[in-house]
């Protein structure tokens, strides 16, 4: 069962401060990886698939970094889950056939869409706390 992995809250965390930072320009990986406090692979891993996934953008060279591609309100909580862990599941077999007859999978997929729906419906913004600068 997944529903949030370890890499999807890494990239929320890297995308929150991005948020709080954005009026400074771009930002290096190493710039972004001392502030969040994650070690440098895994921020560069996530860098290049929020950018893949145009959460962010990047620009190469020596003055280059990255940057959020929108403004926080316009990017759904969903978008950066979903570029990291792909779609939502709730129990596993939600996504495949398990080969149990089970009389709940049903109700395990009707579940699994309110989850999908409840990240869908929160923006980065809304995933922070503009009073502190730090992700809820």
């Amino acid at each position: 069962m997944k529903v949030v992995t370890k890499l999807a809250d890494y990239a929320v965390a890297i995308c929150c401060f991005l948020a709080v930072q954005r009026k400074d320009g771009l930002l290096s990986a190493g710039e972004i990886s001392s502030a969040v406090r994650i070690n440098l692979p895994t921020v560069t891993k996530l860098l290049k698939i929020l950018a893949s996934a145009r959460v962010l953008v990047t620009k190469q060279g020596s003055k280059g970094g990255y940057m959020l591609a929108a403004n926080p309100v316009d990017i759904a909580l969903a978008t950066i889950l979903h570029a990291v862990d792909g779609n939502v599941e709730v129990i596993a077999c939600v996504s495949n056939d398990c080969g149990v007859s089970c009389l709940a999978k049903n109700k395990w997929q009707v579940i699994n869409d309110e989850v999908t729906a409840l990240f869908a419906k929160y923006s980065l913004s809304d995933m922070l706390d503009l009073n502190e600068g730090n992700c809820k």
